[in-house]
């Protein structure tokens, strides 16, 4: 197993999250209920952050290894079977996680294309990498 590739597939998921949080911050603290006006000038929570590239990177080792036993190879089939694992098993989960504490489907669409692109961004990588 190439260790490099969970971690280039972890960083650039990492790096997709920030991007997509940051430029969907207000419509995401308006769907947490938060002001984002008194979200202002607050430092950003370290540890969640680094919990989620530790997470990131348990997703790209393991989607590494299925990768690898499904003999994909190339960054287009890395990344169609991140998608397919992405709609079919992720954002499923992320929906029925959202739905029974009753949260609203802004933060819904929000969080579960987050980890939908992530699975696509690691399978493109990982694929580049095999």
């Amino acid at each position: 197993m190439d260790y490099l590739a969970p971690v280039a597939a972890a960083v650039a998921a990492w790096i997709f999250g920030a991007v997509w949080y940051m430029g969907l911050g207000k419509p995401y603290q308006r769907a947490l209920g938060l002001d984002p006006e008194a979200c202002k000038g607050k430092p950003m929570p370290v540890v969640p952050l680094a919990i989620c590239f530790v997470a990131e990177l348990v997703m790209a080792a393991a989607l590494s290894y299925v990768l690898a036993r499904m003999s994909v190879v190339g960054p287009v089939w890395g990344a169609m079977v991140g998608a397919i694992i992405g709609v079919g098993v992720i954002l499923p989960t992320v929906i029925v996680n959202h739905l029974f504490p009753g949260r609203g489907q802004t933060l819904m669409a929000i969080d579960g294309l987050h980890w939908v692109g992530v699975a696509v961004i690691e399978g493109e990588v990982l694929g580049a990498f095999a």
